[in-house]
């Protein structure tokens, strides 16, 4: 809105400046007038060719995106030197760490260019110790640049300071983002020895249709983006890389460090230009961004530098037996088969994940969790990538084969029967009724192998018509201008929208609506059920990516949980939907959440009547 009115402002002085004095010529250009629109006469002065190596003076940006049509985006990154000549918005350390401001030629008032919510150096977020920037600072741009309305400037979340008065901290990004021309030759064949090149791995994704990958690759590139650096939190990082020279690009998705390890604050941080090996197992996510399995992957080695780690070189195959009580699968066949309901898997108990995650994994009963265990064909085993993590649900499953309270199991063997599906990010076993360790029979025996069915009746049945309960509501990114995004309605339920009636506005914006712990812990399979509807977001398909339902145990870290149904058009019909939670099943501390986002182009409403879990 601040935005738009500027532009007013300007747009009326200008008018005035032609009434009053017809005959004076307009001092300088204003940014979205004057020389500054598209199909104008070339401004004089311009000069270089927008590159890392010769960046494009304020005039050159100017001459360059007059040529792109109202709306349109440069496909690939350029680089725009000059001085700040005003400031618009500081930087600040808030949800937004950008910045917004004027850089013309030498700094004066006259062709400017506009540089829009710009990240900071390195492409990160504004910190407060960081040294703001002022007037007169001399300031290389990268950024991608679009025609707004008339106005040339920086693409909202595509640019950032790359050098402020000398200093960077960063290598160069490459051209651009898109996957189209430019794509490179592939090369590697994804093994330790012989790492596929960012051209290479793209190509092999494209073999997987929407599945992930079975084994981890290893995939080798330069940091073209950073999304999310290394924190102590969660001890992994988000970032882009590509091939040099090409408009390639792979995410590295919530991986972590050297050796397959979290990121404790001692290590190396990650930065634009760094030359690194990522090893994973990679997928296409929702068929348009190509990246490793959240949680999957870790830095190989980082600028030449390797750490050892769990990861074999060689991928797991064959096996033993065909997952009947008769002829149970061995681990390294269960891993094979990657996905079985009722199924007989045999193997050594060899560890368990205390912070239940696989990179956590530990081969002691020292300090064991009582909710999982990990098994392997050999009871010597410690690589991960050979193991099954086992969730244990309450009861005797539980109470017998835990090795927090059964140290002696470790390195038993033990017959289980339950589901082999995707648990900590690998091929695990879930949904466990029935064991046998050393003969003693331990559940209910299937008796020829029936699918086990949940136990409990429902953990959670709200009517949001009746209120929010005890539900809370987080906002991560509300603008003063709105009020409240989600908001009670006792016709419709919890509603949740960014657009601003009053003033026909809609607001970038986060806000999550999260409910009180949960307990699963006598669950084996849990069902999440939603009545909710959808409108006014750019799509249905847009819609799915900015109201996602959201899950986490205790205080772990939230992961999306993919409701099963949506409207088929936008509008205001209910449907009901269901998402699978039981990787969640067997814990007591369970939450879940709505996770409505918006852009300042455009703010869907999402209306949440009812949810349950069963």
């Amino acid at each position: 809105m601040k935005k738009l009115f500027s532009k007013l402002m300007f747009l009326a002085l200008a008018a005035v400046t032609f009434t009053a004095c017809e005959d004076v010529p307009n001092p300088y250009d204003v940014p979205g007038t004057g020389s500054n629109v598209p199909g104008a006469i070339e401004i004089p002065g311009g000069v270089g060719e927008g590159t890392f190596e010769t960046p494009f003076n304020a005039i050159a940006a100017l001459n360059f995106g007059k040529k792109l049509e109202t709306g349109q985006v440069s496909k690939d990154y350029m680089y725009i030197k000059g001085k700040v000549s005003k400031i618009e918005s500081a930087f600040e350390s808030n949800s937004y760490g950008n910045g917004t401001f004027y850089i013309s030629n030498d700094g004066g008032h006259g062709n400017e260019f506009y540089v829009y919510r710009v990240n900071y150096l390195g492409n990160k977020k504004y910190a407060k110790s960081d040294t703001p920037v002022k007037l007169g600072d001399d300031v290389i741009i990268c950024a991608k640049i679009t025609n707004y309305n008339g106005t040339i400037e920086t693409n909202q979340g595509e640019g950032f300071v790359y050098e402020l008065n000398g200093e960077n901290r960063g290598g160069e990004i490459l051209p651009s983002e898109d996957q189209g021309d430019n794509q490179g030759e592939a090369a590697g064949d994804g093994t330790q020895a012989n790492p596929y090149n960012v051209a290479g791995v793209l190509a092999f994704i494209n073999t997987l249709g929407d599945k992930t990958s079975d084994n981890v690759v290893y995939v080798k590139g330069k940091i073209s983006k950073v999304e999310e650096e290394f924190g102590t939190q969660y001890g992994n990082a988000t970032f882009n890389i590509s091939d040099e020279g090409t408009s390639n690009w792979f995410k590295a998705y919530q991986v972590y460090h050297l050796g397959n390890k979290k990121y404790t604050g001692t290590e190396t941080q990650i930065k634009l230009g760094d030359e690194v090996i990522v090893c994973g197992k990679v997928v296409n996510f929702k068929g348009n961004t190509p990246e490793t399995a959240a949680r999957t992957g870790y830095i190989y080695s980082l600028n030449g530098v390797t750490e050892s780690s769990d990861t074999p070189d060689t991928p797991v195959v064959g096996g033993e037996g065909d997952g009947t009580k008769d002829s149970p699968y061995n681990v390294t066949a269960a891993i094979a088969a990657a996905s079985k309901t009722g199924a007989y898997v045999k193997g050594y108990i060899v560890g368990n994940a205390p912070d239940k995650t696989i990179s956590s994994a530990i081969f002691t009963a020292d300090g064991a969790s009582e909710t999982n265990i990990l098994i392997a064909a050999s009871a010597d085993e410690t690589q991960t990538a050979n193991c099954m993590a086992v969730q244990l649900p309450t009861g005797d499953i539980r109470t017998k084969l835990n090795l927090s309270a059964n140290p002696s199991n470790l390195k038993k063997e033990v017959i289980l029967y339950g589901n082999i599906e995707n648990y900590f990010g690998q091929v695990g076993i879930k949904s466990v009724t029935y064991a046998i360790l050393e003969g003693t029979e331990i559940g209910n025996n299937p008796g020829g192998g029936s699918t086990p069915e949940p136990s409990g009746d429902t953990a959670l049945n709200v009517d949001f018509k009746a209120g929010i309960g005890n539900w809370t509501i987080d906002d991560k990114n509300k603008p003063a201008e709105i009020s409240a995004i989600w908001v009670h309605d006792a016709k419709y339920g919890m509603k949740a929208t960014a657009y601003v009636n009053s003033t026909k506005q809609n607001y970038d914006s986060e806000s999550w609506l999260v409910s009180p712990a949960i307990d699963l812990s006598n669950y084996t399979t849990a069902t999440l059920k939603v009545h909710h509807a959808i409108n006014f977001f750019a799509s249905v398909d847009k819609a799915k990516e900015e109201a996602t339902v959201m899950a986490r145990i205790g205080s772990g870290q939230w992961e999306e949980v993919p409701l099963s149904n949506w409207p088929s058009s936008l509008s205001w019909t209910f449907v009901d939907a269901t998402a699978d939670m039981s990787a969640f099943a067997g814990e007591s501390n369970v939450q879940i959440a709505f996770r409505y986002t918006s852009t300042a182009a455009k703010a869907g409403t999402w209306e949440v009547e009812k949810v349950s879990i069963e």
